[in-house]
């Protein structure tokens, strides 16, 4: 088994050869690797449709890189991995690129056993023992408070009735609830998640009380507050107002662990990448559930190869009593990947066939 080995995105800019589809472009980067057969590393661009701001900056395209485990021989199955590559990430980029060759080592492996991913990491990890079958997984529309009016919109005519709005940090805490105010009034029964990015760090750190903003946010009645302050403040807010949730981009696996042990959050937002193994992602699901606390899945802003690896994840752990972050691909235009298009119903069929069983698609390797 060789796994290609990884170089930054930046190392990756003048590639060898590139072309588009479906919204990529892909390049290629010839890597020195002692002297394996394989030495192309593929690294995707994916433009959004409009930017998008997060705690880590202002995205413009999702961008990373596929990583392939191969069998001895060219036709044998071979195993792929998504190592998204975003500002912000540089100091967990170790562990997503970690996962990412786990990923494809366990594809490949499951290909080999004629398995969906999903029933491979059961095996795995579960003790063999099933959950209940899951054909599809709700998702939410994800996108930012300006173009949260039409993100709404077009999350109805799609059947998905979950948003979840992320802050600018540039506009103040009052206008952008008078905003969410509007976002309710017109859709009362959109369900809402608001992604705060640690916006109360000051209220907290000036020794301000944040009930005031807390009450306002839950007379939105909100499904929860994501990340209202940096993870090492969070045993500072008064609970009982908003349900809290925790998105494990903004700590790391033990400060997960704890804040899910000592019940100091409702919800735990989960990117398994950042846990840098599958068993790691696997302990803190369970761990969290076992303590009441409800796991949302979310995506690191993946190509297709990521995104259908975390619905395989959600299947093998059971996550099918929400609506999940395995929507972002809808940001990008045009969509990349018309399997995993959500139905009319809000949700995402589970590819089917061995391994990710997404077919042919510019993640295929260079042969």
């Amino acid at each position: 088994m060789n796994v290609s080995r990884q170089a930054g995105l930046a190392a990756a800019a003048s590639p060898v050869s590139q072309g588009s589809a479906k919204g990529y472009i892909v390049g290629f980067q010839d890597l020195e690797n002692d002297g394996d057969d394989e030495a192309a590393e593929r690294y995707y661009s994916m433009r959004l449709r409009h930017a998008l701001p997060t705690a880590q900056g202002v995205f413009e395209a999702f961008e990373g890189r596929w990583v392939y485990a191969h069998g001895e021989h060219p036709s044998a199955p071979f195993g792929i991995g998504d190592a998204p590559c975003l500002p912000g990430f540089g100091e967990v980029q170790e562990q997503i690129d970690d996962f990412a060759s786990e990923a494809a080592e366990f594809v490949k492996l499951a290909h080999e056993a004629e398995l969906p991913l999903y029933a491979h990491l059961v095996n795995l990890f579960m003790g063999g023992s099933m959950p209940p079958p899951v054909h599809s997984v709700a998702i939410h529309e994800t996108c930012s408070l300006g173009q949260s009016m039409a993100a709404a919109a077009r999350a109805m005519l799609r059947g998905i009735n979950t948003l979840k709005i992320k802050l600018d940090p540039d506009v103040g805490l009052e206008q952008s609830i008078k905003s969410l105010r509007l976002i309710r009034n017109t859709y009362p029964d959109m369900h809402l998640r608001i992604d705060l990015a640690g916006a109360l760090n000051e209220t907290l750190e000036g020794g301000q009380d944040p009930r005031s903003l807390l009450e306002e946010f839950a007379q939105l009645r909100l499904d929860y507050l994501e990340d209202p302050v940096d993870a090492k403040l969070i045993d500072l807010l008064p609970t009982g107002i908003v349900p809290l949730a925790l998105d494990l981009v903004s700590c790391s696996f033990e400060q997960a662990i704890e804040c899910v042990e000592r019940r100091q959050i409702d919800i735990l937002v989960l990117k398994p990448q950042l846990c840098g193994s599958f068993g790691r992602a696997f302990t803190l699901a369970r761990t969290a559930r076992a303590r009441g606390v409800q796991v949302v899945l979310s995506s690191l802003y993946d190509s297709p190869v990521g995104i259908a690896t975390l619905l395989h994840f959600g299947v093998a752990v059971g996550l099918d009593d929400c609506a999940h972050g395995l929507n972002t691909l809808s940001l990008i235009y045009p969509h990349p990947c018309a399997l995993l298009k959500p139905a009319k119903d809000g949700r995402i069929l589970i590819p089917t066939g061995p391994g990710l069983g997404l077919g042919e698609g510019p993640w295929m390797p260079k042969l």
